[in-house]
């Protein structure tokens, strides 16, 4: 996945002390964790309706199997 290292934040944190300012971080950062939320969120919504698709399928095949061995007997 990601590999992110203490360097990387150090430096990321530094900049952003630089570029928006000590007074200005803390609303910075809740805005970008709730942005992080927001996509964390999205990303669990789309797993669960993936998941929800395929077991619908699956119940869709085999209801169709069924169906197959109701007509053959």
């Amino acid at each position: 996945m990601l590999d992110i290292g203490w360097s990387e934040i150090l430096i990321v944190l530094i900049a952003a002390v630089v570029f928006i300012g000590p007074e200005d971080l803390p609303k910075a950062m809740r805005t970008v964790a709730g942005y992080v939320r927001h996509i964390k969120f999205l990303g669990t919504k789309l797993q669960m309706n993936i998941d929800h698709m395929l077991h619908e399928t699956e119940i869709h095949e085999i209801h169709q199997q069924v169906k197959n061995l109701e007509k053959n007997y």
